[in-house]
């Protein structure tokens, strides 16, 4: 009888520290994580261009499109966001009036501009909109990769804004709206 009672005690113990730990480690799985520092992102907001431009690299149209990653905190109307929160707002470059699926590379420029370009982008943390204040890091460096299954997509990015790192992570459906 003891043999059990210690089996089944050193099992109960097991399973509560394993449940503690994985509380402690566990973080939202739509994120921005800044220099180690996470927070939720709960929304997607694609913003699409109505006309196209022409790449001077490679003649093929392109479209100026943006998409934002939010937090609580902040929410749309149409085209516009308001409240205080956390985001990724990347501007970029897609051969469609639709974010398609592949990996986007951050250029910091305008110039040269071709379908799978981020050409702007920053990450803020406790930002009021209508202030405009709060942390604010613009990207020098990073990629950005999209895939999609079904109506859900997934987004993956990675950046350096100076010396800070940033990465996001995003899966689920996005809103698309024509920008104003």
């Amino acid at each position: 009888m003891r043999m059990i009672s210690g089996k089944f005690m050193l099992a109960v113990a097991l399973v509560v520290a394993v449940s503690a730990c994985k509380k402690d480690d566990e973080k939202p799985s739509n994120n921005v994580t800044i220099d180690g520092t996470v927070k939720g992102l709960k929304s997607a907001l694609f913003i699409y261009d109505a006309t196209s431009s022409e790449s001077p690299v490679d003649s093929k149209p392109y479209y100026r499109n943006e998409l934002v990653l939010f937090s609580s905190g902040l929410t749309n109307s149409g085209d516009e966001l308001t409240g205080k929160g956390d985001f990724l707002d990347l501007e970029i470059n897609g051969g469609s009036q639709t974010l398609e699926e592949g990996t986007y590379t951050f250029t910091g420029t305008e110039e040269n501009s071709q379908a799978f370009q981020i050409w702007e982008a920053s990450a803020a943390i406790g930002y009021d909109i209508s202030t405009q204040k709060g942390e604010t890091y613009d990207f020098t460096s990073g990629a950005m990769v999209v895939t999609k299954s079904g109506d859900k997509y997934t987004i993956k990015v990675n950046a350096v804004a100076g010396s800070h790192v940033i990465v996001g992570t995003f899966t689920g459906s996005i809103t698309s709206v024509e920008e104003n």
